[in-house]
């Protein structure tokens, strides 16, 4: 015993060396720090897509989704958050592609399921409203084709006001990634084993061409880069074109001939970002960063010009705003809207007609580039926080889904209107008669979409499954459209959630066209 003392102490001091190493190598983050994390990345997304381990999402905890007073009491929408409903979810989600799913509702049949709309207003109002789905979502009108393993879902569906599907726009994800017309040279993706489009992407938004086709933009799970795409999909479905490119988030089209669309660059060194005498160093390690870019894309899905949003930021005199960036380093300004300022845009300085706003949640900021020059001619900040979908209302008002920016009795989200010719900011909803139950909206993600007559608001709450119809002029909700779906053809489903109503997130709402 005594003889291999020694030995032991010597081993024991290796060990503990060893891993006193590692502790500061960890917490350093030099090499090899970032071989480690990119492994560890990657063996748990591997352990994920194979069934082994629940994703990160999924060990979340389940949120409680509440109605209004006036829906059918019977049709509360409660998430079952029983052992075997959050198994059965990961399941759904990572073995029969139901990235959206949130969870089975604890109350709602799958009958009660259709009663997706709550008309509150519907008698005074006469557009149409376009919703965003997915996979699973809408089956009762878009089922599985034959001899297909997806089992089925609409890209979007468009109800009328009395609550008659309109339109139905089936989701062909396989014949939508047979229509890329880019060189994957040019846009490369990097996935573990197993990953697969029609499995792994999201659909993010659907916009309305003019025309009556839709703008699909896609969003990539277990995948680097994140941005998935944008395709123009014919009303039955058919792809025209698929840009299997790094597009992302919320587009605004323009015209039949003319879509702005979020997407970036990847850089996949690292660099210090510099302005005069001063340097910030972006360190992503594996994970790379991306550049924020201004896609305009044609009506064949040709790309006419790409703005770099961070070297007009750069280029501007707000590019001190830089060294503020922390926990959004790899992706410094995150753009998720960029929208044309319409033909009464004025009243205040770096503001005309044509101009371009774009949103930049990791700034709490945004941005409007001048029509011709593409310069960064202001950037505006004020009581919002990690705000989404930045849109131009009329004259120097914008319009946008603060996120982050309000107090604890209206929030933690908001409505919010800016105007830069005064400085003033108004909160258009929640407001103080609001029920308590619509007050708490989604602190993350989100968008909106305004009438054509300028008195109403799509307020699109995705990670609530939901999305709220407001009247500006008092922040009444006027309709509650939610994604409630039923999956009882899904043979994955056992008894008894066949007989559940299934709640989804959404994509996007807007207003059809009439």
């Amino acid at each position: 015993m005594f003889k291999r003392l020694p030995l032991i102490l010597f081993v024991a001091a290796l060990a503990l060396s060893v891993f006193f190493a590692g502790m500061w190598v960890w917490e350093s983050r030099v090499f090899p720090y970032h071989l480690a994390r990119s492994a560890h990345k990657t063996l748990r997304v591997a352990l994920e897509m194979r069934g082994f381990i629940a994703p990160e999402a999924a060990r979340a905890p389940v949120a409680t989704i509440q109605t209004a007073p006036g829906f059918d009491r019977a049709a509360l929408i409660e998430c079952d958050q029983s052992e075997a409903a959050r198994e059965l979810i990961d399941k759904l989600r990572e073995r029969e592609f139901f990235k959206q799913l949130m969870c089975p509702s604890a109350r709602v049949s799958r009958e009660a399921s259709a009663k997706r709309i709550e008309f509150i207003a519907a008698d005074q109002l006469d557009d149409p409203v376009l919703l965003g789905g997915g996979i699973g979502m809408f089956l009762e009108h878009c089922p599985p084709l034959p001899r297909s393993t997806l089992p089925g879902g609409c890209l979007a569906v468009e109800y009328s006001r009395a609550g008659e599907v309109s339109r139905a726009t089936p989701f062909r994800p396989q014949a939508i990634e047979a229509a890329n017309i880019v060189s994957e040279e040019d846009y490369p993706s990097e996935h573990p084993p197993g990953w697969v489009f029609w499995k792994n992407a999201l659909v993010t938004s659907v916009s309305h061409y003019p025309g009556g086709d839709l703008l699909a933009v896609f969003r990539l799970i277990h995948a680097f880069p994140y941005g998935g795409g944008a395709a123009r999909v014919a009303p039955d479905g058919h792809p025209r074109w698929f840009r299997k490119d790094y597009s992302h988030h919320l587009p605004h089209i323009i015209d039949d001939d003319l879509a702005l669309v979020p997407g970036f660059r990847v850089e996949r060194e690292n660099r210090a970002l510099q302005v005069g005498q001063l340097k910030k160093a972006l360190r992503c390690g594996a994970e790379r960063w991306v550049v924020d870019t201004v896609n305009l894309i044609d009506g064949e899905g040709r790309l006419l010009e790409e703005i770099d949003i961070l070297g007009a930021l750069l280029e501007s005199p707000y590019n001190g705003i830089i060294f503020f960036l922390q926990p959004e380093e790899c992706d410094p300004t995150h753009l998720n809207f960029a929208h044309q300022l319409g033909p009464d845009a004025g009243g205040a300085d770096g503001i005309a007609p044509g101009d371009i706003v774009v949103s930049l949640r990791s700034l709490s900021a945004f941005g409007i580039i001048d029509r011709t020059s593409r310069r960064l001619k202001r950037l505006a900040r004020g009581g919002f926080v990690n705000q989404h979908a930045v849109r131009h209302f009329e004259k120097a008002r914008f319009l946008m889904f603060d996120n982050l920016g309000t107090d604890g009795v209206h929030g933690p989200s908001r409505l919010l209107m800016v105007d830069l010719a005064t400085g003033k900011e108004t909160t258009l909803f929640p407001r103080d008669h609001t029920p308590a139950h619509l007050r708490r909206v989604t602190p993350m993600s989100g968008s909106l979409a305004v009438s054509p007559d300028r008195r109403r608001v799509l307020f699109n709450e995705a990670m609530a499954g939901q999305t709220l119809e407001v009247r500006l002029s008092d922040g009444r909700v006027l309709n509650i459209f939610r994604q409630l779906h039923d999956l009882s053809s899904v043979d994955a489903i056992p008894d008894p959630f066949r007989q559940r109503a299934w709640v989804f997130q959404y994509s996007t709402s807007s207003y059809a066209n009439p």
